[in-house]
């Protein structure tokens, strides 16, 4: 399996299991989530930054399901806005 590099620069084997997660969270079939996963891994390269695999869920997402696209683009919006509001709050 590749090492894909964190944004925190760490690096971690890739883990298609979790593509698979992430397509059905955004409202993906299991069939969809199961071939967008073998897909990016198998494009996957050892040193692929975990940025550029989200960009590729997305593509396949908005070719194969696109409703799912749109809610998968929102996850990281979401998650930046929580890190700005719980640091306002600590």
């Amino acid at each position: 399996m590749p090492k894909v590099v964190k944004k925190d620069k760490i690096f971690e084997t890739f883990d298609p299991q979790k593509v698979f997660r992430s397509c059905i969270k955004a409202g993906a079939s299991e069939q969809a989530a199961r071939e967008i996963a073998a897909e990016v891994e198998r494009q996957a390269k050892d040193g692929i930054p975990t940025r550029l695999i989200k960009r590729m869920v997305l593509a396949e997402l908005e070719t194969k399901v696109p409703e799912a696209a749109e809610k998968y683009g929102s996850f990281d919006k979401h998650a930046s806005q929580k890190i700005i509001v719980r640091c306002n709050y600590v």
